[in-house]
């Protein structure tokens, strides 16, 4: 009965710690419950897309990878290299019945306030500290870039991830503390939604979890084994997620998008004092000009703890034995915040960038922001962890403090947009005149200039070059991606498929495949013979994506097969 009335109070803490976390998590996010959608870097484009994205997958594409009515009805292979997860779940949500726009906020939302449990849940797990994992929540959730990512960029991708980070650090240290000492492979299915998510964020959330398993493996003399397990866990994540980024990495050369990467990081390094202060306002990132940049605030009670810990973390692990396994994870991530700013701040992240290139597959070095809020959080959950009686005093201060000082950045700055679904669906750029995605498109080819000359979708999807009255066609659309044309014609002519070139388009010709040619904008164009002529035109895989589908499908059958295996082992053993 003793024992029942523990758990039972436990859980109720912990439920009204996850209530607290809710409740204040939405009030920091309040503004995304407002009709209608806002003014932002991606945000808007983000809606544009999913229209799109939810009619192929309502079409029977799955999973999605071309867009064939996204860049102006030329078609865009846009999702074959876009992190696909949140809008999977927002066309889930659409299909509920909320609108498009309403649909990304939802998840923009939800992922929020899940990322404050996931925070809760990690620090919970290195401290059995309940209040100090929720005023460490309290840090990672009212954290100015966290508003600047959802607020002022509409990163939607970025914005989500932030829930993946606390959990695989999570995993690791229950794997760490396990009788087996290893992390088990059915964590895999996160890593691999952490992919999913936001691939670029993923590498670095992945790179950083084995780093603190390195950690933690030379801190507590864990055996090796504990990191290969880890190494296996990241593997079978890495093998369900190969449907989505192994053709973004073999096919990239198709596009434009290498160019567009490649150079502009060197830009993007922000100087020191900005990350103290710098004004908050809805501007686009240009840390080489500040008075016409948005923010890069850290966040100043955040900066506070940081100087502060420089002071208590060190006196406690001396004088407290008793404190020190949080007190070192404390330590551990103090120095990680510190590293990070090396890396984000000019001149030093410049030079460190020299020195590792391979840094450069960032864009920019101010995204490092989400590790450093996390690093930062865990640093301050850790100091209020440490304080003696007087520590939900303390807690309640720190909290109230936080909110008020990042209040007003908690909004909306921008114009607020009223656009219906249809009317997403039919925007070729943005509010704001940005034509996007143009980098996901065949390189060496003009698109303003052929949406000028040619116009938009309106166009038929198969066309003579130069018809001059010898033929005429009928085209029968059977799919989006699959489409079948009769031409008659009385000579030989150039045929134009409306849609760019892009590995997997295939032409038959009388059921004979054909070469296809690009004309001066990249669209395909093929040659028919004069006569009667059915010309059918379909997007199949590749050999790369059959393979990433393969290697995705053996990974997720390895997890169910040993998901199987222990549930009957487990049965036998009750047998006995």
């Amino acid at each position: 009965m003793i024992f029942n009335s523990y758990a039972d109070n436990t859980m109720k803490s912990t439920l009204l710690f996850l209530a607290a976390i809710t409740v204040l998590g939405t009030i920091a996010v309040r503004d995304l419950l407002h009709t209608g959608y806002f003014e932002s870097h991606d945000g808007v484009i983000h809606v544009m897309r999913l229209t799109h994205f939810d009619e192929a997958l309502k079409s029977g594409q799955f999973p999605v990878r071309w867009l064939s009515t996204w860049s102006g009805g030329y078609g865009s292979p846009v999702f074959n290299f876009i992190w696909p997860l949140p809008y999977y779940v927002a066309a889930l949500i659409h299909w509920i019945g909320f609108s498009y726009a309403a649909s990304i906020k939802l998840i923009l939302l939800a992922s929020f306030a899940l990322s404050g449990f996931t925070f809760y849940l990690f620090f919970y797990e290195i401290s059995r500290n309940r209040f100090a994992a929720f005023a460490g929540s309290m840090l990672y959730l009212w954290a100015p870039y966290r508003f600047t990512d959802i607020f002022i960029r509409g990163a939607l991708g970025e914005a989500t991830s932030f829930l993946f980070l606390p959990l695989v650090l999570w995993i690791v240290h229950v794997g760490s503390r396990s009788e087996k000492r290893s992390v088990s492979p059915f964590w895999g299915v996160v890593i691999a939604l952490f992919i999913f998510t936001h691939n670029m964020m993923a590498v670095l959330g992945v790179g950083f979890m084995t780093l603190y398993a390195v950690w933690l493996t030379v801190k507590d003399k864990i055996s090796y084994r504990f990191l290969l397990s880890l190494l296996w866990v990241i593997g079978i994540g890495c093998g369900i997620a190969a449907t989505y980024w192994l053709p973004a990495v073999v096919e990239q050369s198709y596009t434009r998008l290498s160019s567009y990467l490649s150079g502009s990081y060197g830009m993007h390094f922000v100087p020191l004092p900005a990350l103290f202060n710098s004004a908050w306002k809805y501007a686009y990132a240009a840390p080489w000009s500040q008075e016409h940049s948005m923010s890069f605030q850290v966040g100043l009670v955040h900066w506070l703890l940081f100087f502060l810990s420089f002071i208590f973390l060190p006196l406690v692990y001396k004088n407290y034995k008793q404190m020190r396994p949080v007190v070192s994870h404390g330590i551990f991530f103090l120095i990680t915040a510190v590293v990070l700013i090396l890396m984000i701040t000019t001149p030093t992240g410049e030079q460190l960038y020299h020195f590792i290139p391979q840094l450069s597959f960032l864009n920019y070095p101010w995204r490092l922001l989400e590790i450093m809020t996390f690093a930062l959080s865990v640093v301050g959950g850790t100091l209020v962890a440490i304080i003696g009686k007087g520590q939900k005093l303390a807690g309640i201060a720190l909290v109230i403090t936080l909110i008020y000082i990042n209040l007003p950045m908690s909004r909306i700055v921008s114009q607020s947009l009223t656009y219906s679904d249809q009317e997403y669906y039919q925007l070729i750029r943005t509010n704001t005149g940005f034509l996007p995605d143009s980098e996901f498109l065949p390189p060496g080819y003009e698109f303003h200039t052929l949406l000028k000359e040619r116009g938009d979708k309106n166009r038929d999807l198969v066309e003579f070059v130069d018809n001059n009255n010898n033929g005429n066609m009928h085209t029968e659309t059977l799919s989006p991606l699959h489409f079948k044309t009769s031409v008659i014609t009385s000579e030989p002519q150039q045929v134009r498929i409306n849609q760019f070139f892009f590995p997997g388009w295939q032409v038959k010709v009388n059921t004979n495949l054909v070469e296809i040619t690009k004309d001066e904008f990249g669209l395909m164009q093929i040659a028919v013979p004069s006569g009667s002529n059915t010309v059918e035109v379909a997007f199949q895989n590749t050999w790369t994506r059959i393979i990433a589908n393969v290697v995705s499908a053996l990974s997720a059958t390895i997890i169910l097969v040993l998901g199987i295996w222990q549930i009957m082992r487990r049965k036998v053993r009750v047998s006995f």
